[in-house]
């Protein structure tokens, strides 16, 4: 989870992938407010997380996310 806070006003944030590469920090896709806990498939395959956005709190709103991140052999 990457939070960007360059306008203070709108802190963006977004879900990224890494290399291992300096500098390097793919985005994968936007998140919202609050997007916890991010987990990953142990094959690499799937990421799933919750995410809810303000004010609400997680017992209130929340959403269920899963992305296929395809074949990795």
């Amino acid at each position: 989870m990457r939070e960007d806070h360059t306008d203070a006003a709108q802190v963006k944030n977004a879900i990224v992938a890494l290399s291992g590469e300096a500098g390097d920090a793919g985005r994968f896709c936007s998140a919202t407010a609050t997007s916890w806990p991010i987990r990953g498939q142990p094959d690499g395959r799937a990421l799933a997380w919750m995410a809810w956005d303000h004010p609400n709190m997680p017992w209130d709103d929340t959403r269920l996310y899963a992305a296929d991140l395809g074949r990795r052999d």
